[in-house]
């Protein structure tokens, strides 16, 4: 990546090397990270955010409180499917994190996660529950990120 500093013909001492960031040293001690790593940081964010949220989610179809039971009872879920969407979501956690180093796996997961709320969503309404809030936000992160990892990917 090369910098406006040194296209311009300036030296590139100000420039601060770190991974796939670039951060300019400014005058009075700031600093201006590039607009790429920009949409790295957001796409780090957004990934880490949907992971522990899916890892919290999937966890609590294991253990079961009544309150999770409650919502699958809602919209006519067994035990056995209830332990399959929570292994879907457990899954798409490895995948945001291990997309950390490999975007494509995140980039599938929250892809998949967005087909997952999607499907909850119907879930919801063909049953006639109208709680679905949860899966309603679910669906808006998994889209963002999804966006954002999308556009986060530079050709190599």
């Amino acid at each position: 990546m090369t910098s406006m500093a040194v296209r311009a013909g300036q030296s590139d001492m100000n420039m601060i090397p770190a991974g796939v960031l670039t951060i300019r040293r400014l005058p009075k001690g700031t600093y201006r990270i590039s607009s790429v790593a920009g949409m790295h940081i957001a796409a780090l964010i957004l990934s880490v955010l949907l992971a522990v949220a899916m890892l919290q989610s999937g966890v609590m179809k294991f253990v079961r409180p009544t309150w999770i039971r409650e919502f699958a009872e809602a919209v006519h879920l067994t035990t056995p499917q209830l332990t399959a969407l929570g292994s879907l979501q457990v899954a798409a956690t490895v995948g945001l994190v291990w997309g950390i180093w490999f975007p494509p796996f995140a980039i599938a997961a929250a892809i998949g996660l967005m087909l997952y709320f999607g499907g909850a969503i119907i879930a919801h309404l063909r049953s006639g529950d109208r709680n679905m809030l949860g899966a309603m936000i679910f669906l808006a992160l998994s889209i963002a990120t999804s966006v954002v990892l999308v556009l986060d990917v530079r050709p190599a």
